[in-house]
């Protein structure tokens, strides 16, 4: 049985602690970009020694914003399902996603469907869910953009990745 961990980084401590994880801890930051009801999720995904596993969008439809951070979230968790990843920790800049996810309920009852399923998947894995502030996720932000101005679906190779992105990714 796997488990789902959910944290608000408030303090630097406790941020540093967990952008720095132990080791076979995969690190994944997920964002979104929106507009009329259209959306793009991204995950950027890193091991403990910052190295760059993969970058991948996908775009959808959604009804609002909340909605395309709940589903840039499960996109994340479905992508790592299937790799075969079972340690790893989201950094989500969506303080409502993350407590969604932690109370496995949603302000929008519309969408409950999508926390609980993402909720749900934790049965067979072992994830955390982390709260950062947006400054530290512009480049996955920058990548969604991306994705999203450019209906850019899939995984994306450093060479399709333009230079403010690949500058963002390598802060």
């Amino acid at each position: 049985m796997g488990k789902c961990d959910i944290f608000n980084l408030s303090s630097t401590n406790r941020l540093l602690r967990w952008l720095t994880p132990r080791p076979g801890c995969i690190r994944v930051f997920i964002d979104t970009a929106f507009k009329n009801n259209r959306g793009a999720a991204d995950m950027v995904v890193q091991n403990n020694a910052s190295q760059i596993l993969r970058l991948a969008a996908q775009c959808f439809k959604a009804d609002s914003p909340l909605e395309a951070e709940l589903l840039a979230l499960k996109f994340g968790v479905e992508s790592c399902a299937a790799l075969n990843w079972t340690n790893f920790v989201f950094f989500s800049d969506s303080l409502k996603v993350v407590n969604s996810i932690a109370s496995s309920s949603c302000p929008v009852w519309s969408l409950l469907h999508l926390s609980l399923c993402i909720c749900i998947m934790s049965s067979r894995l072992n994830y955390s869910v982390v709260w950062i502030p947006r400054t530290l996720n512009r480049s996955t932000y920058a990548l969604a953009s991306r994705a999203f101005r450019h209906n850019r679906l899939g995984i994306f190779a450093w060479w399709e990745v333009t230079p403010y992105v690949k500058t963002n990714l390598l802060e």
